[in-house]
């Protein structure tokens, strides 16, 4: 992230479940951000081509990102409330 500049990294393309060494998991069809913000996995399998029944995991997510003196990162997920990743 200091490398480039950025103050987080969103990452997607990986819609499977994900650990992490302090054994934090991220399920499947789930955003999750770790190390403060620094990392968002936002992939969340919506679509069909990734699993067996053609429907993916999830119908889908928006990550909404606001920066200031009350930075915040919100999950929306289309079938249920919003969810605030970070802080």
């Amino acid at each position: 992230v200091k490398a480039l500049a950025v103050k987080h990294l969103v990452m997607g393309h990986q819609p499977g479940k994900a650990s992490f060494a302090d054994g934090t998991r991220r399920q499947r069809g789930e955003m999750v951000q770790k190390f403060d913000g620094l990392i968002f996995l936002i992939d969340v399998g919506m679509s069909r081509g990734i699993d067996d029944t053609g429907k993916g995991y999830s119908q889908g997510a928006l990550l909404h990102i606001r920066g200031g003196r009350k930075a915040r990162a919100v999950a929306v997920y289309p079938d249920g409330p919003a969810r605030q990743l970070w802080p």
